[in-house]
């Protein structure tokens, strides 16, 4: 059993996995039932909910018995009657996708929610959550960055707009060079406009996933996510969706096995006791057996249900190589970008505050005139503006190996 505590659009989620299924049940996977341990575990972590959130609004359940049975337990603990969960249809063997509509079906007066379905649909769509709100997330930083960045770009340009304007009216220049400073001056005041509403535009999207209008501070520093380490080549039959297609195999498996059953022969025993006088009593016992008369039915479902396994195989085979081509190309660009940002922290940086320090000395010292100036300011801050990209690159592809690795 998990759970996954979330705030949606200002909504308390609580999201939980059913407790332990009996995965030796043979009949329809919808009636599986709980097992010992399942039965076991579900009022236990009713009752840790319970201390932790004393109120829950809404519980809305899959409808499969194993989630029913869990909901219950819980509903139990909140002492709410049984008949006022809310059963959809939709949250059985669930994609993500699902999860949202159900969520945006939701009355506004309802501020927290229990919300009860099946993994691997569960953990696919928490993982969906948490790579929606790290994208907006760290785009936001990057934004912020780059508006920061054409902040300190500015500074140096109007420092030498006054320079220039300066040189200009002590006859030490022409008019050229003070026009063009200007006009470095307003590229650069429209770029500050066009960086601030990204990060308008982006700090939006972060509010909208988390919930909240607050005006975040952002961190002075725009850090690189840990590095993945990818030596176990198995990682990536964790993917939910995976997970998801080898669970619809085993069902599958299991109704054949369930078909199969149906068609063989089966033994009833019984022993039995009697009595004529009340005192003397003598046992007998009965032995039968039920054939199964009409078996085209039998046969014809058990070829049926193996059909359909073999398509859920051959499924899982294509989705299985898809993934594993995505795996393998994000961990090459997680690769090329750690070789990137080497070269920016060890050389790349460095050199741009030299080629900064050095022009603005040599422009000064007359050593240069103003076009080779300009340029220079510009080669440096590329740098700085392609380091921070290759950043933020880095970090997508981190985020998405989070999500392909199920973390």
């Amino acid at each position: 059993m998990a759970f996954y505590f979330y705030f949606y659009l200002m909504k308390s989620l609580f999201i939980i996995r059913h407790a332990k299924s009996n995965q030796s049940f043979l009949g329809n996977d919808f009636e599986r039932p709980l097992n010992e341990r399942g039965l076991r575990d579900a009022p236990e972590m009713a009752k840790r909910l319970v201390n932790k959130v004393s109120t829950i609004d809404a519980f809305i359940s899959s409808p499969a018995l194993r989630a029913k049975t869990t909901a219950e337990f819980f509903i139990k603990e909140y002492a709410v009657l049984t008949d006022e969960i809310i059963f959809i249809t939709s949250l059985y063997h669930s994609p993500a996708e699902n999860f949202y509509a159900v969520l945006k079906q939701l009355p506004n007066e309802l501020n927290s929610v229990a919300l009860f379905a099946h993994n691997p649909g569960i953990t696919y769509f928490a993982n969906e959550l948490i790579k929606n709100v790290s994208n907006a997330y760290y785009n936001w930083l990057y934004s912020w960055q780059k508006y920061n960045l054409i902040l300190q770009t500015d500074s140096i340009f109007a420092d030498y707009e006054k320079y220039a304007n300066k040189k200009y009216q002590l006859g030490e220049s022409n008019k050229l060079e003070k026009i063009n400073a200007t006009l470095q001056r307003k590229d650069l005041i429209l770029q500050l406009a066009q960086a601030n509403t990204e990060v308008s535009f982006f700090l939006a999207d972060m509010q909208k996933w988390i919930g909240s209008r607050e005006q975040y501070k952002p961190p002075l520093q725009f850090t690189k996510l840990p590095e993945i380490n990818l030596s176990d080549s198995g990682l990536v039959n964790k993917h939910p969706v995976l997970q998801f297609l080898q669970q619809q195999i085993t069902s599958k498996e299991f109704a054949i096995k369930a078909e199969k059953a149906k068609g063989q022969p089966s033994f009833n025993l019984g022993v039995n006791t009697q009595s004529l006088d009340k005192q003397t009593h003598f046992y007998y016992g009965s032995v039968g057996i039920n054939i199964p008369l009409f078996k085209n039915g039998v046969k014809a479902r058990t070829q049926a249900a193996k059909f359909e396994t073999e398509i859920a195989k051959k499924e899982f085979d294509k989705t299985q190589h898809e993934i594993s081509t995505i795996f393998s190309q994000q961990n090459q660009l997680q690769q090329q970008s750690l070789q990137q940002l080497k070269y920016y922290q060890a050389e790349g940086l460095p050199m741009a505050e030299s080629i900064i320090n050095a022009a603005q000395h040599s422009y000064k010292a007359g050593d240069i005139g103003y076009i080779e100036y300009i340029q220079n300011i510009k080669d440096a801050f590329k740098i700085k503006t392609d380091y921070l990209a290759t950043i933020n690159s880095y970090n997508q592809t981190i985020i998405k190996l989070n999500y392909l690795l199920n973390r």
